[in-house]
């Protein structure tokens, strides 16, 4: 809404998530127009990818999705499990506090 002021925002998303289908995920990266952190499993189409580390992107927040891929357990617990995911949500969350603007980075 106008005048509300634009969020980081990290997506992640476990590949083969039965809870969450992929179409879902795939349409909401889209729509919100995140930014596809490499290397990735699945490429999702019509999303701008880029490397990390990674900063800021439309109004000076950083919007991202990273996708991880499960061993041995279902990919809707991807936070809570894989071990990239845990450390790349700490690290975003920990660089937008200590940020003086807010702004999160996502670190490969």
């Amino acid at each position: 809404a106008e005048g509300t002021p634009a969020k980081n925002i990290l997506l992640l998303w476990g590949v083969g998530d039965t809870f969450e289908p992929e179409a879902s995920i795939t349409s909401l990266a889209s729509a919100m127009r995140l930014t596809q952190i490499e290397p990735f499993e699945t490429a999702i189409a019509g999303v701008v990818q880029s490397a990390a580390p990674f900063k800021g992107t439309a109004k000076g927040v950083t919007a991202v999705v990273s996708d991880h891929v499960p061993t041995g357990y279902e990919g809707h617990f991807i936070l809570q499990s894989h071990p990239d995911a845990k450390r790349q949500s700490i690290q975003f969350i920990g660089t937008s506090i200590l940020d003086e603007n807010q702004t999160a980075t996502l670190v490969p």
